[in-house]
């Protein structure tokens, strides 16, 4: 039951429960905000530098800060079946996807913590496709053709799961040069939680009195530790440069079967199903966070003109990834290119666009190997306002379209492609 669960993620859940987000997906700068959405945050040097580049908060004017924001983001999926000649249109809505941080700032030095999504960060269902898409999702190993030598027809095919990894870092920043020199350090802790509901009914098709029924709920919990650094510089006034290292966090994920039902016209069916489930009770699966290395270079034109740029390397292949998808997928890497401009005094507009490689390289390549079924290209566009509506009080917003590019399993005649419309809402205040 266990492997039904990861085929069935492979097709409907991939783009927002799997070590792809690292790299690509909703979670592309380990952080996301609204300020993400308009300027090339690896530069940034005001609050949300906690997130982003922790070494630039040696620039920032001294004070106390607090920033908050959340998403929403929404996920249209198209699965294209085309061994039956049908299509599968399916959605993956997230109504909170929040990011927060304190932080404060003297002469020389500053303190901060923050917290956002690192990984996962909402829910989907899958419900019911096509005959022969349900039979090699839910039933992936043939189990009732083996153990009955006949075919079957389902006729429910459900499961739906949520998944979400937050982390907590902690650290502090020292200007080391005036004006043009700045390190830091951070300790991390993660913390990851998950859950899974799955329903499967069929009949036999020489005898459909003959009937399957199971349900199948699960969770997973894992915790981590990592550290990031940071440096930045500013060479020129104008000439903004940063570095960035996120280490890799180990993550052992801990399976707990809550339920686990099935009733069968014969109970040796029954039987079979209900102990391939609790098998997986107690097993333990790595799935590491990647570590990730980011540069970020941001120039003054004018003024009022800011151009930027920024390119990520996460080092996937070193990742500890349970089964065989390690062998399947390569490093990652993404670049962005942004423009800001300032309208007036406490209002900024910027558009920000960005290419992923998720290093996957269309790797469903086996019927058993879902996890590495993924998308091997993302391309995002977006566009973000920054309002001082009263000193100290910055309100963010933003809006970004990405599409994915489309993946096949190999095995099986399944084309699946998505797109993502995700609105972030947040805001700085300066207390101090």
């Amino acid at each position: 039951m266990k492997r039904i669960f990861l085929a069935a993620l492979a097709i409907m859940l991939v783009p927002i429960m799997t070590a792809h987000a690292f790299a690509a997906g909703v979670t592309v700068n380990g952080t996301f905000t609204p300020q993400s959405m308009r300027h090339t945050t690896s530069t940034v040097t005001d609050a949300e530098a906690a997130f982003f580049n922790p070494g630039g908060f040696g620039f920032a004017d001294p004070g106390l800060y607090a920033t908050a924001a959340n998403f929403l983001i929404f996920d249209r999926h198209h699965l294209k079946d085309a061994s039956a000649d049908t299509d599968y249109r399916g959605s993956s809505d997230i109504y909170l996807f929040p990011a927060a941080s304190v932080s404060f700032v003297a002469d020389e030095w500053a303190a901060f913590l923050c917290s956002g999504v690192i990984g996962g960060g909402g829910s989907a269902t899958y419900n019911h496709g096509s005959e022969a898409l349900d039979s090699n999702v839910f039933d992936p190993t043939g189990f009732l053709t083996t153990q009955t030598g006949q075919a079957f027809t389902p006729t429910k095919a459900k499961v739906s799961g949520s998944s979400a990894s937050l982390h907590f870092t902690l650290g502090g920043a020292y200007e080391v040069i005036k004006d043009m020199l700045s390190f830091s350090a951070a300790g991390r802790f993660v913390s990851g939680a998950g859950s899974s509901q799955i329903e499967y009914s069929a009949f036999m098709n020489v005898a459909p009195a003959n009937t399957v029924t199971s349900k199948v709920e699960t969770e997973e919990k894992a915790k981590g530790y990592g550290y990031v650094v940071s440096i930045a510089t500013k060479p020129t006034k104008e000439l903004s440069i940063s570095l960035k290292y996120e280490s890799a966090i180990i993550m052992e994920w801990e399976n707990e079967v809550v339920t686990n039902e099935a009733v069968a016209f014969n109970p040796a069916i029954a039987a079979g199903l209900i102990a391939q489930t609790a098998a997986t009770d107690g097993v333990k699966k790595r799935k590491d966070i990647p570590a990730v290395g980011n540069i970020g270079i941001s120039y003054k034109i004018t003024p009022e003109v800011e151009v930027g740029t920024g390119f990520g390397y996460t080092f996937q292949k070193m990742a500890n990834l349970s089964g065989d998808q390690e062998n399947h997928i390569d490093d990652a890497w993404s670049v962005t290119g942004s423009v800001e401009v300032t309208v007036m005094k406490g209002l900024k507009v910027g558009f920000v666009h960005s290419y992923s490689d998720n290093g996957t390289h269309n790797t469903g390549e086996s019927a058993g190997l879902a996890e590495a079924a993924t998308y091997p290209w993302v391309i995002s566009d977006s566009i973000g306002i920054g309002w001082e509506v009263m000193p100290g009080l910055i309100v963010e917003v933003g809006y970004a379209y990405q599409w994915y590019g489309t993946y096949t399993e190999k095995g099986h005649d399944f084309e699946n492609s998505n797109t993502r419309n995700a609105f972030g809402f947040g805001v700085q205040y300066k207390f101090l």
